[in-house]
């Protein structure tokens, strides 16, 4: 895509929006017995501002443009908290779940065919984890909230990918764990994973 004056002057507008989602972050994880320092802080702000400058240059839809940069500081934040302590806060999910669907009725309300599009990836998400929460209670509904929130970026054959591709990169991490028998309580965090994961499907 051409960067053209409007380009830049929307990559300007998404990296003030990118100091005030540090900001957020940054309280956020104050809120619950985190301190970060200075290199912690301007590593959050340059991984934002990247993440804001790639969605910018190669995302022509302006909502899909708009429902990822206010997702991608939410899916950064809870991310670091599961890496931490190997939790899920359902606010985090549940207010990222909320500004979507507040992005999404305010500009597409009337298109149903999106609103389809979107609701298929997060239920075909949402059952596909919910039945191994419950069968197996091999991940947490931390995850299947998270699931379901990563699952309206995607239609049902995107986010079925998504899924396994998860899995793959969670075992990719696990086995040296095994092989080392470094594996500790035997839990992981892997809301890191689902991350990866649907970077890698929206990227392609």
């Amino acid at each position: 895509m051409e960067i053209t004056t409007s380009t830049i002057l929307g990559m300007e507008y998404f990296s003030i929006t990118s100091i005030l989602f540090v900001i957020y972050i940054y309280k956020k994880m104050c809120l619950r017995g985190y301190t970060l320092t200075l290199n912690q802080k301007v590593s959050l702000f340059i991984l934002l501002n990247m993440s804001v400058f790639a969605s910018v240059v190669y995302m022509d839809d302006i909502l899909s443009l708009y429902r990822l940069v206010f997702f991608i500081p939410f899916a950064i934040l809870i991310t670091l908290i599961d890496a931490f302590e190997k939790n899920v806060y359902d606010e985090d999910i549940i207010s990222a779940i909320i500004i979507e669907m507040a992005i999404i009725i305010f500009n597409r309300f009337s298109d149903v065919e999106y609103f389809i599009s979107i609701f298929s990836g997060m239920s075909t998400l949402f059952v596909i984890t919910s039945i191994l929460y419950l069968a197996s209670k091999s991940i947490g509904m931390g995850d299947v909230l998270y699931f379901i929130l990563v699952g309206s970026f995607f239609d049902i054959k995107e986010a079925v990918i998504v899924f396994f591709l998860s899995f793959v990169i969670a075992a990719i991490y696990c086995i040296p764990k095994l092989v080392k028998n470094d594996c500790g309580d035997g839990m992981i965090s892997f809301t890191p994973f689902i991350s990866i994961a649907a970077i890698v499907i929206i990227s392609i």
